[in-house]
């Protein structure tokens, strides 16, 4: 940055014609730290009590295509064992009896299932047009830290 000089005799003084951005700059500094302080206090989680309120039904929703993987890798639809490709032809059934709004899988495995399994599972939900999947979980026990 130049700045204006101090020769009072070279005529009228010229007035500065550059940016000073140091006050921009000093600004962002103290955003940034707001962010960085706030931003770990918003992925807490705040117990609050919620109202009551009694309202109708805004419509009927489809109930999710419950699918599970047991550890010995046999396939459950909606608690049907089923063959993976006897699966897939009854979801290919619920796709084309749902119509235009493609039904949601919620897709369930246990823990000692293999991944390959999984993975199968998964293909064959895509191959049949559904385009919603959903994983199910069990929220970690309440002593232990999540990783």
């Amino acid at each position: 940055m130049s700045f204006g000089g101090m020769d009072h005799g070279s005529g009228p003084s010229q007035p500065i014609s550059d940016i000073n951005v140091t006050p921009l700059v000093d600004v962002l500094l103290v955003l940034l730290i707001i962010m960085m302080v706030t931003a770990p206090l918003l992925t807490q989680a705040v117990s609050i009590d919620l109202p009551k309120a009694q309202a109708q039904n805004l419509g009927q929703t489809q109930q999710p295509l419950q699918v599970a993987l047991d550890a010995q890798g046999q396939l459950y639809v909606d608690g049907q064992a089923l063959t993976l490709n006897e699966a897939e032809a009854l979801l290919r059934q619920r796709v084309q009896a749902a119509g235009a709004t493609s039904p949601t899988v919620h897709l369930s495995a246990d823990a000692a299932s293999r991944y390959q399994q999984v993975a199968e599972t998964m293909a064959m939900v895509k191959n049949t047009g559904i385009s919603k999947l959903a994983f199910v979980m069990q929220p970690p026990a309440s002593g232990t830290a999540a990783r």
